[in-house]
């Protein structure tokens, strides 16, 4: 009794001990966890290498009795089922093949195997008596046919040392190193593959900064708060990852510099933001970054004459603000790839809830979550998607697509895929220039979130009906309303904005400034604020305020008069806002 309570403790310590020597060295584009699929049948794997056994013949250094492998935690494994065969297969092997040599596999065993699993696990490790520095040419080899039949591929190294890592290893999409192989191992090794390495110590913080871990290494690159609303983002538009900022001119403005450079050129639509504007006019021209504004109503061919060969990309806003005008995005996603660059959106004011731009060939998504995602006017922030569509590597964008010496020569297309724009923003831009929200902002956007649909819903049908309203008033020059039948974006609202086109209303007192001011200065429920997108009704003159900076030929081409208000239809019943509406024509009759 004495002796089995004291083997009982042994164990207890052994497999802590091996916890704890678990180091996840490598985890590219989600590679681990090993999870089970949606339905919650365990994820069918196939384990390769001989090592996963850990026969006695094999590990003399182990007590037999305690030896468990990889595929012995494998199959204890409610998350995942190895390939049955395969495993028979191995142990078949060793068993006739007591040298440890590896087992011989045809292509016919690899096409089963690709078409039965999800992923496969390599196990390739060393007694302490074996050299543990470099891998052997039949390891090599197997490690290359594996990557190239699999594209979810784990190298588990257990070894008493480091094993040298060539190319074929470094293939692999995670790599996880077992210092305590063996004994009670099994078992830490299969909380490795489902939950993810244990990640500790000055390593795993260098492993971090080297980009070859996943985790969060410093706040102002990310954090867990902020990385589960992003995620959330990203789920909503469509795309592949995102990246969170401190402010919607924050997102626009990471989203140009991540591809454009000085000596660059990019093209955006006259009708966008007044913020916007200036930003790109101005600021961005002192980095020698130019930009060129064109009608959005254009035809195709006459925004291409716009392009440049230093043309990096294409910009626009779904809903422009404050024009409310719709952007043809199919024409701007033609005219962009047509010329080899990706297209860029403002889908502020439209949301994901109104129209997903991806999925009608945008490459790239920004928002001011300040507005609707928020919906309080409790934070400000903004947020960048990447749809990882887009083709970087056509020869335009280069810091993509070479190594970054900044980054130890990470190369973004070949080692992050699909996410390598995004990625390139967090950790180079990001990096360097520090406007990541903090987890109290994230926090409060999320609680937006929640509720957005709901909101969006509300603010779209209480806009109809004040746009309306307004279109019936003679003090009324015009109203830009895109859900009116004499809108002259009534058909792109039919067909991008289905739904809704957002609670964002502008329109134009006859008399000009003083008689809008006026106007503004007799509504008592709505809150005369800059800011827009809220749960309450807001009113702006944006020619004395958010486009105050703009020249009057920019004021003409964004579409703004000198008696334009816009307004922000919030969530009050509609009876409540139409009457406030009355008291500022009351006052200017």
């Amino acid at each position: 009794m004495d002796i089995t309570l004291r083997m009982s403790d042994h164990a207890l310590t052994a497999r802590a001990a091996a916890a704890a020597g678990i180091v996840l060295l490598k985890n590219t584009a989600g590679t681990l966890p090993l999870l089970p699929a949606e339905d919650g049948a365990p994820l069918p794997v196939a384990v390769f290498g001989i090592r996963q056994l850990l026969t006695p013949a094999y590990d003399r250094a182990m007590t037999p009795w305690r030896a468990i492998g990889v595929l012995d935690g494998l199959m204890a494994s409610d998350a995942v089922r190895p390939d049955g065969l395969l495993a028979r297969k191995y142990r078949t092997w060793a068993m006739e093949h007591p040298d440890g040599s590896e087992l011989p596999l045809t292509n016919v065993d690899f096409g089963a195997l690709r078409h039965d699993c999800a992923a496969a696990v390599v196990v390739i490790g060393r007694t302490p008596e074996q050299d543990h520095t470099r891998l052997t040419s039949e390891e090599t080899a197997m490690l290359t046919r594996v990557t190239s039949v699999f594209d979810r591929t784990i190298l588990v190294l257990a070894a008493p040392g480091f094993i040298e890592l060539n190319e074929a290893a470094l293939a692999c999409g995670a790599i996880v190193f077992l210092g305590l192989a063996g004994q009670e191992a099994g078992g830490a090794e299969l909380a490795a593959l489902k939950n993810r390495a244990q990640e500790s110590g000055d390593a795993h913080i260098g492993q971090l900064f080297d980009l070859s871990a996943d985790g969060h290494m410093y706040s102002r690159i990310s954090n867990p708060t902020v990385a589960a609303v992003e995620q959330k983002i990203a789920a909503l538009e469509g795309g592949v990852g995102a990246l969170c900022t401190t402010s919607g001119q924050a997102a626009s403005l990471l989203a140009v510099l991540n591809i454009c450079t000085a000596g660059d050129h990019f093209v955006a639509a006259s009708t966008i933001y007044g913020g916007t504007v200036n930003l790109f006019a101005v600021t961005l021209k002192k980095f020698g970054i130019e930009c060129t504004f064109v009608d959005a109503d254009a035809p195709e061919e006459e925004i291409e004459k716009a392009f440049r060969p230093n043309t990096k990309a294409l910009f626009g806003e779904t809903i422009a603000n404050p024009a409310i005008a719709v952007l043809d995005l199919e024409k701007f996603a033609r005219t962009a790839h047509r010329n080899g660059v990706p297209f860029l959106v403002d889908n502020t004011f439209a949301t994901p809830v109104l129209c997903r731009p991806i999925e009608w060939g945008a490459d790239i998504v920004v928002h001011s979550t300040t507005k609707y995602m928020d919906g309080h006017a409790i934070q400000v922030g903004g947020v960048i998607v990447d749809s990882g569509n887009f083709n970087w590597e056509n020869g335009k964008f280069g810091e993509l697509c070479t190594p970054d010496e900044s980054y130890h020569g990470v190369t973004y297309t070949r080692d992050f895929g699909r996410a390598a724009y995004i990625t390139k923003a967090r950790v180079q831009l990001m990096r360097d220039f520090g406007m990541y929200p903090s987890a109290q902002d994230a926090f409060l956007l999320n609680l937006g979130l929640e509720t957005l649909a709901v909101r969006m819903e509300r603010y779209c049908r209480n806009a109809e009906q004040a746009a309306a309203f307004l279109a019936r008033q003679p003090e009324v020059e015009f109203v830009n309303y895109p859900a009116l039948s004499g809108s002259p974006y009534a058909a792109a609202a039919k067909k991008y904005l289905p739904d809704g086109c957002s609670g964002v209303i502008s329109f134009s007192i006859r008399g000009g400034r003083e008689v809008a001011v006026k106007f503004m200065d007799s509504l008592s429920l709505a809150n005369k604020v800059v800011h827009v997108a809220d749960i309450c009704t807001c009113v702006l003159h944006p020619a004395s305020s958010t486009h105050r900076q703009l020249t009057d030929e920019q004021l003409v081409a964004a579409g703004i008069t000198p008696g334009l208000i816009r307004l922000s239809v919030g969530l009050e019943h509609i009876d409540d806002i139409l009457d406030d509406l009355k008291k500022g024509f009351a006052a200017i009759r």
